[in-house]
């Protein structure tokens, strides 16, 4: 997999802007570099357990909490992913900025490492059954706009078979963001909107974003608005 280093902010952005003219790329941040690319359900300790038989135990529950029914067990899935569920998805962003922000919002000892994928897409209502894909696929799903989180991390999934299929191909690479530049980084993304609040639409992300700004008070030289 290709990989280089940034050494300032800027250089990152100007990535990005050579990204541009593409909707083709997909992007993904690790707060730790070198973790490998493969879902909760396919590393420890879950993959030592049958991740159907987790995700049925938490669909039978679920029904009584989720508002709105949906058809099928992959767009099930995508709101179990998202609420920290072991599946057999793999987030990803549109949104270059998004995928910095998880890269670079805690570890501040460790590098964060952000991927970026070049893939072909396939939306969710294609495939009913997230578990009979073809076996040793990475597929780059996208998914149906099932809550506010989702929507506003313009949120992708690579579904992997089995989840402990890793993705290593040639149409990914990497950008490393040393340590020192993810505190930083955090400020530039708050100024462009990308913070705990805008991601996480919700009292949670609220209470955390407020939690940042006042922690980080001494930061700003104008101190009237959040």
């Amino acid at each position: 997999m290709k990989s280089f280093t940034i050494n300032t902010t800027q250089e990152l952005l100007d990535h990005f802007k050579s990204l541009r003219n593409s909707t083709s790329f997909r992007f993904r941040g690790h707060s730790v570099e070198n973790w490998d690319l493969v879902p909760k359900a396919g590393r420890d300790p879950f993959k030592k357990r049958s991740d159907q038989e987790i995700f049925r135990n938490w669909k039978r529950r679920a029904d009584g909490l989720i508002e709105n029914r949906y058809s099928s067990d992959m767009d099930l899935m995508t709101i179990a992913q998202h609420y920290g569920l072991a599946t057999r998805l793999l987030d990803w962003s549109l949104n270059p900025l998004i995928a910095t922000y998880f890269a670079c919002c805690d570890k501040f000892e460790s590098n964060g490492q952000l991927f970026i994928y070049k893939s072909s897409v396939t939306s969710s209502d294609q495939i009913k059954n997230p578990f009979k894909t073809e076996r040793e696929t990475i597929i780059m799903i996208q998914p149906v706009g099932t809550n506010s989180r989702l929507n506003n991390q313009m949120g992708y999934f690579t579904l992997h078979n089995p989840p402990n299929f890793g993705l290593n191909s040639e149409l990914v690479y990497d950008i490393i963001i040393p340590y020192q530049l993810k505190r930083e980084m955090i400020f530039m993304l708050n100024q462009f909107g990308i913070n705990n609040l805008s991601i996480f639409p919700d009292i949670e992300g609220l209470t955390q974003h407020l939690n940042w700004f006042y922690t980080n008070y001494e930061y700003w030289t104008n101190n009237d608005f959040i």
